[in-house]
């Protein structure tokens, strides 16, 4: 007998919990996550997982109850018997902690893959980590996804006629050239300093950037500094316009970030965030604040693919021999079958 699958989200990310569910042709699973009068966390199942495939989704994005609330429910899965528990973490907290680049700290990304394994997960689904290396501190398995799948769209439906991408910093390079490879065009690369965490010390632009319409690709926006910064500099060295594509739009500093939102609002023309781990609040927020928004767009077509794959044998989806986030693009009807519905929103200048 086949196990069934049951998809179960924390409080942090039933939003998207509830679109991979119906992407997936089930109900999201019931489990009642409650609180003592301490704020202790004590997640409850409220239907059987005995032999099932349970499917965790949370992201461990700040305050730190999400990554608590996560361990919690894989530990009571596996006290449920559960068949095989995937944490799947659209967003991976800690993801910036992946070495230790000064004495004395500590090597977040790595902690949080020890617990995660020692709660009881069997499998771990994340997309677009920070450091890619992160896979390496599991001892599961770990499907990485690549979010380059759902920008390729948007960015051919730009017809920008001289295309450049640009990488933020240097550790987006290798992604930011995989993109460029296959659009065939140049790429330039903003070497950043920091003087402390979100605090951008100096930065300057390796490549020419005069007349080129620039594409920024990024994973985090936390404070929108370094979007804010690299827009600025690549426009005063002759850059035609500018647009970013972000994963996880973080964006937690209030005051730094309807700063930084003003400023690329001037100079970037298009800028647009899936949101893997929040709803559409933070949109409503920075409108309520009154920062000057175009237009807003939602996307619910594509990705992940990859619960489904786990449940079908390979050679029905034609892929044992593995595939890439750009083979994902032409494989739109498979894709839609699947879970990891991504959401877009867009801030438009003027129509594209």
């Amino acid at each position: 007998m086949n196990p069934s699958v049951k998809i179960f989200a924390g409080t942090g990310s039933q939003q998207l919990a509830e679109k991979i569910a119906h992407s997936f042709g089930a109900k999201l699973g019931k489990v009642n996550i409650q609180k003592f009068s301490d704020g202790e966390i004590q997640p409850v199942f409220l239907e059987s997982i005995r032999g099932d495939y349970v499917f965790l989704i949370a992201s461990t994005h700040a305050p730190a109850e999400n990554l608590m609330e996560l361990l919690l429910m894989i530990d009571a899965a596996k006290r449920a018997s559960a068949y095989k528990i995937v944490a799947v973490l659209p967003y991976y907290g800690y993801s910036r902690q992946d070495r230790k680049d000064k004495p004395r700290v500590a090597i977040g990304s790595k902690l949080l893959a020890t617990l995660i394994e020692a709660a009881g997960a069997n499998r771990v689904i994340t997309m677009d980590l920070h450091a890619p290396q992160i896979q390496a501190f599991f001892d599961i398995p770990v499907d990485h996804l690549d979010s380059s799948a759902i920008f390729i769209p948007f960015i051919e439906n730009l017809n920008l006629t001289n295309l450049c991408f640009a990488a933020p910093d240097v550790g987006s390079t290798n992604r930011v050239r995989e993109l460029a490879s296959y659009f065939n065009a140049p790429m330039v690369i903003c070497d950043k300093h920091r003087k402390r965490a979100n605090e951008i010390a100096s930065m300057v632009v390796i490549g020419d950037v005069a007349g080129k319409d620039i594409v920024i690709i990024d994973d985090i926006c936390d404070t929108g500094g370094t979007l804010a910064k690299s827009a600025a500099l690549l426009l005063e060295k002759g850059a035609s316009s500018v647009r970013a594509f972000i994963t996880h739009p973080v964006l937690s500093d209030d005051k730094l970030l309807l700063f930084c939102i003003n400023v690329f609002m001037k100079t970037i023309g298009l800028l647009i965030a899936s949101n893997v781990f929040m709803t559409f609040a933070w949109y409503g927020h920075l409108k309520d604040k009154g920062v000057p928004l175009w237009k807003a767009i939602a996307v619910s077509w594509l990705i992940a693919f990859f619960e489904y794959c786990l449940m079908v044998p390979a050679n029905r989806l034609g892929y044992n021999n593995g595939f890439n986030a750009f083979q994902l693009k032409i494989t739109q009807e498979i894709i839609t079958l699947v879970v990891f519905g991504i959401f877009a929103v867009m801030y438009l200048k003027e129509p594209f």
